[in-house]
């Protein structure tokens, strides 16, 4: 600490003496430049500390850490701020929205998301870091991957399909033939009988 670079007793009650004085004028008589002092080089400004959050939400999103960085969008989202940063936190909650979508309701909520902060920005504040989106187009890369993939596995399916459906009718044809054929045979076993039994007449009366 500034002012208490001893580490005795004394000294600690000195330091903490100092910064109850401090923390008495401010009370007191409001001092602007002491205040301004501790906002900026002790404190930060609220505008510095929204600066380092846009920066820490960033490099979430560009180690993928969504969650974090959307914790931090979200509390940029709570104070008040100039619009530029208020789009900025929005764009970034949209893209994230549609990176973590799992079914087609969030994806839409993703879109809209999308959609209201482009509806809300301006024409000199429509730049945004593009980065954001490429893990959205690796994953719409692999959807597209796995899609065609089903599209060839339906494709042999149908293939398997219309090869059984032939045999099928080669089978079904083959049936017939054979139905006829042994409707044939009993028509040709009834004949063998009727002359057999014309036989064994011929034979009773000889």
């Amino acid at each position: 600490m500034l002012f208490c670079e001893n580490n005795n007793l004394t000294s600690r009650k000195r330091c903490w003496l100092i910064i109850a004085v401090i923390v008495m004028l401010l009370s007191t008589t409001g001092c602007t430049e002491i205040n301004r002092f501790l906002q900026e080089k002790v404190l930060g400004s609220p505008e510095t500390l929204v600066y380092h959050q846009l920066d820490e939400a960033e490099q979430a999103m560009r180690d993928k850490r969504y969650e974090e960085a959307k914790r931090l969008y979200e509390s940029i989202l709570q104070t008040e701020q100039k619009a530029s940063v208020i789009q900025e936190a929005r764009y970034g909650l949209a893209c994230i929205a549609l990176l973590t979508a799992s079914d087609l309701a969030q994806y839409r909520d993703g879109l809209q998301a999308m959609q209201a902060w482009a509806a809300n920005s301006t024409r000199e504040s429509i730049s945004r870091d593009p980065r954001h989106l490429l893990p959205l187009l690796e994953k719409r890369v692999q959807t597209l991957e796995a899609l065609h993939g089903c599209r060839e596995a339906n494709k042999e399916c149908r293939k398997r399909n219309e090869d059984l459906r032939h045999k099928h009718n080669a089978t079904l044809t083959k049936l017939r033939e054979l139905r006829g054929e042994r409707k044939e045979l009993r028509q040709k076993i009834r004949e063998l009988e009727n002359l057999y039994n014309e036989l064994l007449d011929t034979r009773k009366d000889l």
